[in-house]
Parts: C-alpha cells; sequence; structure tokens
C-alpha cells in the first residue's frame, strides 16, 4: 500500500510536471509563433520601403532627365536670342552707315546748290 501510494504520488508529481511543460510549451510556442509574425511584418515592410525607394530613385531620374532637356532647351534658345541680337546690332550699323553716307550726300548737294545759287547771285 505504502508502495502503491508512493507511485500514486510520483504519477501525480509526473503529470503535474508534464502539465507545466505543456504550459511552458504552449508558451514558448506562442512566443515563438508571435517573434515570426512580428519578423514577418518587419520583412514586409522592408519590401515596401525598398519599393519605395525605387519608385522614388525612377522619379528623381525622370525629373533630373526633364531638367537636363528643359536646360538644354533654355541655352539653345539663349543662343538664338544672342544670335538674333548680334543681326540685329549690324543692320543697326549698316542702316546707321547708310543715313551717314545719305546726309553726307544731301550735305554736298546742298553745298552745290548753295554755290550756284550764289554764282547766280553775283552774276545778276
Amino acid at each position: 500500500a505504502e508502495l502503491q501510494k508512493e507511485k500514486e504520488e510520483t504519477r501525480k508529481l509526473a503529470e503535474d510536471e508534464k502539465a507545466m511543460l505543456q504550459l511552458e510549451l504552449d508558451s514558448v510556442s506562442f512566443e515563438l509563433k508571435r517573434k515570426k509574425e512580428a519578423h514577418a511584418t518587419a520583412e514586409e515592410h522592408a519590401r515596401h520601403a525598398e519599393e519605395a525607394q525605387r519608385a522614388v530613385r525612377r522619379e528623381l531620374e525622370t525629373l533630373r532627365m526633364q531638367w537636363e532637356e528643359e536646360k538644354k532647351d533654355l541655352q539653345d534658345e539663349i543662343a538664338r536670342l544672342k544670335a538674333l541680337v548680334k543681326r540685329k546690332e549690324k543692320d543697326l550699323e549698316q542702316a546707321h552707315a547708310q543715313h551717314q553716307h545719305e546726309l553726307e550726300q544731301l550735305r554736298k548737294s546742298l553745298q552745290r546748290e548753295t554755290e550756284k545759287a550764289e554764282r547766280n547771285v553775283r552774276e545778276e
């Protein structure tokens, strides 16, 4: 009877120990599952962040290319306008020289007419 009682107590202690170990195992399993889920979530967040970063890089490259294109267009327009200004300055210089020449011709013609009129007046 004493041996039977000891066996029963040992069996009960073993069952209690088993139940405690099962609770601990369940707790560890739950924590492991929670950590795996957190890790998977973190990996997904990292993937989304990488995708967003790639999208930003693509957008920046597109904007840089557009800026380069616009910069070149503006440089071309500046060069065109500078050439136009030079042509206009040259045209203006030529027109000025032509007017100076015409004024000189008119002055000489006026001088000849004046001298002719003075001779006519002296002769009369």
